[in-house]
């Protein structure tokens, strides 16, 4: 999933490319920053660019 976000999709193409809900998505990406310690889409991207 970090990998679409890094290639600039957004959380609703994402969730319908993989039959998700949006807000599934959003939790997804939320936990992905929290792990991570990143804040913001850019530094998620970062490692996977």
């Amino acid at each position: 999933m970090a990998e679409k976000l890094a290639q600039g999709m957004a959380v609703k193409e994402i969730a319908a490319e993989l039959g998700l809900s949006p807000k599934t998505v959003h939790v997804h990406r939320a936990n992905l920053m929290e792990k991570l310690g990143v804040s913001n889409d850019v530094e998620l991207a970062r490692p996977h660019v």
